[in-house]
């Protein structure tokens, strides 16, 4: 296994649910994710069951900077970082649809020895929300492969991927972020 390398962008935060999220100057993470953001606790509204609460399984998620810029030189959009409602914005990972459930991200703090651990728990699928976010409904059919499948087996998503804090500390755009790759 090799690591993919990348890089923290914009970190991202909004104290309620909703678009956009607002680039911060740092992130503080601990398992509950990152401090004053909406995503943040123990709990969450199920999507796929409103009004059933469960665990909080995802309260980060990431997107890739190269998506944001193909969609808006493509769909001539003007996004800009937390436009996604993600917290974290990297560049250098590709599109994410093909990081695996359950592949640990590691974040390398400024600090000599400290590794934030991230655990991917599921893709990010576009919904109505970002659609009317950002005006243009293409948007939805841009991020979906339904050619491609995810390592769940699910149509390929370019939305990004959600994940859960399984160590915490201190995050600042610049830092660098990587994946083990299984190169098979």
């Amino acid at each position: 296994m090799r690591p993919l390398e990348g890089e923290i962008v914009s970190v991202n935060t909004s104290h309620k649910h909703g678009f956009p999220k607002e680039p911060q100057r740092v992130g503080i993470l601990d398992e509950l994710g990152i401090l004053g953001d909406a995503h943040y606790g123990e709990w969450r509204e199920s999507f796929r069951q409103p009004g059933t609460i469960k665990a909080n399984d995802r309260p980060i998620s990431l997107v890739a900077v190269e998506i944001l810029e193909l969609l808006n030189q493509q769909l001539g959009l003007a996004m800009k970082p937390g436009d996604f409602n993600e917290q974290f914005l990297v560049q250098g990972l590709g599109d994410l649809g093909n990081i695996a459930i359950g592949a640990i991200l590691r974040i390398y703090s400024q600090s000599v020895g400290t590794v934030i651990e991230l655990e991917v728990t599921d893709y990010a699928y576009p919904c109505e929300k970002l659609a009317q976010h950002v005006g243009d409904s293409r948007i939805i059919k841009f991020l979906v492969d339904n050619s491609r499948k995810n390592s769940k087996g699910d149509p390929y998503s370019k939305r990004g991927i959600l994940a859960r804090v399984r160590k915490g500390g201190v995050v600042r755009p610049g830092q660098v972020i990587a994946v083990e790759v299984d190169e098979n």
